[in-house]
């Protein structure tokens, strides 16, 4: 999760958001390209780690849990976070590409 109380926070994966994105670039080398599936979860990652710059993006959704957002990148990934403590931490990485 990444907590989105405070900007300039220090991006964490929680370890089963590093699970998934191992998971999509296996599955995405299986289909094409090892080349096109490390650059594809890259650009992911990066994603997640842009929002150290501006952390309350995304929908708000204290619905599933207190502090959680959710956001996407380019519509093929879904990615859920929270800020705790002034840490930033991916939960969850779901994109279209799963099995």
């Amino acid at each position: 999760m990444w907590d989105t109380q405070s900007a300039g926070c220090v991006p964490q994966f929680a370890p089963e958001a590093v699970e998934q994105l191992e998971q999509i670039e296996e599955y995405i080398a299986e289909q094409g390209s090892s080349r096109v599936a490390t650059a594809y979860v890259d650009v992911i990652v990066a994603f997640c780690e842009s929002l150290q710059s501006f952390p309350n993006r995304g929908t708000q959704r204290d619905d599933i849990r207190p502090g959680l957002r959710i956001t996407n990148y380019k519509g093929s990934a879904i990615i859920a976070f929270a800020v705790i403590s002034g840490e930033c931490s991916a939960a969850r990485e779901r994109t279209s590409w799963r099995r």
